[in-house]
């Protein structure tokens, strides 16, 4: 049986844990989210990692550093038009 989805409709959600409250939330995003994400950080020119590590990185690893680093986390990247569909 083939998968039909597309890329970016391939969606990944990942927890995010609130330090030091301990909640849980799940932040979800798509393929193509998460591409442009991996691009934004590439771009940053993290000192912890190249821009070949971070295309190599899991897709929660990313979103989760994104939503870390990014100014208003991942919902502000999102809401930014920083990502295509």
């Amino acid at each position: 049986m083939s998968n039909s989805r597309t890329d970016s409709e391939q969606v990944f959600a990942v927890v995010r844990n609130r330090i030091p409250r301990g909640e849980e939330h799940v932040i979800f995003a798509t393929a193509g989210q998460v591409k442009d994400a991996r691009a934004w950080a590439a771009d940053c020119l993290w000192e912890d990692a190249t821009g070949d590590e971070i295309f190599e990185m899991p897709a929660a690893v990313v979103v989760r550093s994104v939503d870390r680093h990014y100014d208003g986390g991942w919902t502000q990247f999102v809401a930014d038009g920083s990502v295509t569909v």
